[in-house]
C-alpha cells in the first residue's frame, strides 16, 4: 500500500475535524432581524420573519404577530387571527424555538435550519 506524505494526513485530519464538528448557534449569533427566503412566497407582506434582541423575540409567523422570551420556554404569546390553509408559516415551535434555532448554521448572512420531524429545511436572510 502506498504511503501518504505526513502533511497530507495532517491536512486531511484537520479538514475532517473542522467540517464534522459544528458548534450549536447561541442567542448572540442570532441577534437581529431575519426574513424567510426559502421556502418562498410571492407575497412579501406574508413572509414569516422574526427579530431577536437580547433574549427577546418578536415577529410574524405568517398569520399572527408574536413576542416573548427565548430563555423562558412557553412565554411566547401571539395574536389569534384565522390563517388561510395555504399560508406560509414560520418553521419554528413557538413554545420553545431555541432547540431548532441552535441546530441551524449561519453563512454569508443566511440562517439555514435543517429539516426535522416537524419542519422542512428553511432559510432566512438577515435584514437591516
Amino acid at each position: 500500500m502506498p504511503r501518504l506524505p505526513k502533511t497530507w494526513l495532517i491536512a486531511g485530519a484537520f479538514l475532517w475535524s473542522t467540517a464534522s464538528i459544528a458548534e450549536p448557534l447561541n442567542v448572540a449569533d442570532l441577534q437581529g432581524s431575519w426574513k424567510l427566503i426559502a421556502p418562498s412566497s410571492t407575497d412579501e407582506k406574508a413572509l414569516p420573519r422574526f427579530t431577536i434582541e437580547g433574549q427577546a423575540i418578536q415577529g410574524f409567523d405568517g398569520c399572527n404577530e408574536f413576542s416573548g422570551r427565548l430563555d423562558q420556554p412557553g412565554s411566547i404569546g401571539s395574536t389569534r387571527r384565522g390563517c388561510p390553509e395555504h399560508a406560509l408559516r414560520l418553521p419554528l415551535d413557538m413554545s420553545d424555538p431555541m432547540p431548532r434555532l441552535r441546530s441551524g448554521n449561519i453563512e454569508n448572512g443566511t440562517l439555514t435550519l435543517p429539516a426535522d420531524a416537524r419542519f422542512s429545511r428553511a432559510s432566512f436572510k438577515k435584514t437591516p
